[in-house]
Order: structure tokens, then C-alpha cells, then sequence
């Protein structure tokens, strides 16, 4: 089973990104994830966002808001944003942590407004350094089966930022929530890709593919070699 590839673009510096991002859409990612780390507001994640999808109007640009983990404030504040100008139109996805965290009214939330619809909810569950996480695949499983259907696609992670979650709770999650996707966000490189081809639907890489952990820029060979394996 193929597994879709979404590298991770760190907003380090705003033209920076929006290369880095076209450099991996050009090598045949099947999108892109923005995330900032360093702001304090949302305010260059939607400058990036807005520069990107002028340039690139067709690719699917997701982003994560780090400032807000609460999933209905993180759709309650791209909605406003869209509405005032300040994103151009709503991200392709939105990527939360904790997507354990007010699950029903978001999903109100998203009724209520239904161009949030439009907007591909990608949800963390037993998500490195939330309080949901954790490596049990047991108690994963429960936790995705009872807030899977809240969102569009669950998410989970290892222990840490650059660990890969074990091939047993990744496959506990799945069989919890099939058919619908999960993806991993933490720890998938060319080494291990292959082991979780049949159990993860998309993989979220930064760590393993740039040039340094968190240098926002791509190594783009290790990210040809991924992309290749993981569409093969």
C-alpha cells in the first residue's frame, strides 16, 4: 500500500519556506504541512500560506497552528482569518495535537460553518506531548476508536519529536479506526517506511529529511529516496 508524503516545512524565515515547500511539491510530495515554531501569533503561517498558494494554486498546503492546541479555537481562528483577509482561502488541512480536546464542538463548530468542511481535519491522538499520549497500542486503540470519528484522519507519534511510534501501536490504531486513514507524524525516515506500509495511509516528515532537526530546510535527496519508497 502506497503511504501519501506530507513533509514538514519549519517557518524559520517566510521566502525560506515558501522555497522549501515548492522544492518538495516539485519532487512529487502530495503536500505540505507549514508550521512555526518561533511566532507568537499565526500571523506568518498565513503570510507563508497566502505566498505559497498563490504560487502553487493546485497543491494541497496544510498548516499547524502551535500557538492553539485546542482543535475548535484552531478552526474557530482559520475561519476568522478568512473571513477578515489575512488567509486568502481556508488551508487544504488543518493538523491539531490534541484532537482529544474539545472533539464534539468542533465537530459542531464545523457543521455549523460548513466551508470548514472543505478543510481536511488531521487530528493528533496518543500525540507526542499531549495528555492523550501514550506507547500502550491497547489504550491507543481505544482512545482513536472513541474520537476517530471527530476528524478526517487520525494522526499519532513515538515518545519525542523524531521517534517513530512502534509497528504494534500504529497497527492497534488502524485496525480501531479502518478505513479510515492514519498518519504518522513523528520518526518516519527511509529506514523504517517500509515497515509500516500496510498499516499508515501518510507519513509527516521533517526531522529525518532536512538538512539538520529544524533547519527548515529539506535535504532533498534523503526526501527523493522517501517520497520513491513510500509511493512505491
Amino acid at each position: 500500500m502506497a503511504i501519501e508524503v506530507y513533509p514538514v516545512v519549519h517557518i524559520n524565515e517566510e521566502s525560506q519556506a515558501v522555497d522549501q515547500a515548492l522544492s518538495a511539491l516539485d519532487v512529487q510530495a502530495d503536500g505540505v504541512y507549514l508550521i512555526d515554531h518561533k511566532s507568537i501569533d499565526a500571523r506568518p503561517i498565513c503570510r507563508v500560506f497566502n505566498n505559497l498558494s498563490r504560487t502553487a494554486p493546485n497543491s494541497f498546503i496544510g498548516i499547524n497552528i502551535l500557538q492553539i492546541l485546542n482543535s475548535i479555537e484552531a478552526f474557530q481562528l482559520i475561519h476568522n482569518m478568512s473571513e477578515s483577509g489575512d488567509l486568502d482561502r481556508l488551508p487544504d488541512g488543518l493538523w491539531v495535537d490534541d484532537a482529544t480536546d474539545s472533539a464534539s464542538a468542533t465537530e459542531v463548530y464545523r457543521a455549523r460553518h460548513k466551508e470548514l468542511k472543505s478543510v481536511l481535519y488531521l487530528g493528533g491522538i496518543a500525540f507526542k506531548y499531549t495528555e492523550s499520549y501514550t506507547d500502550n497500542p491497547t489504550v491507543a486503540a481505544e482512545i482513536a476508536k472513541e474520537y476517530g470519528p471527530f476528524m478526517d484522519v487520525v494522526a499519532t507519534t513515538g515518545s519525542g519529536t523524531g521517534r517513530a511510534a512502534t509497528i504494534e501501536k500504529v497497527t492497534a490504531m488502524k485496525q480501531a479506526i479502518s478505513p479510515q486513514k492514519l498518519a504518522l507524524a513523528s520518526g518516519v525516515s527511509i529506514n523504517n517506511i517500509s515497515a509500516f506500509a500496510n498499516v499508515a495511509d501518510q507519513a509527516l516528515v521533517a526531522t529525518s529529511v532536512e538538512t539538520y532537526p529544524g533547519s527548515g530546510e529539506f535535504n532533498l535527496p534523503k526526501l527523493v529516496e522517501l517520497i520513491t519508497a513510500a509511493h512505491d
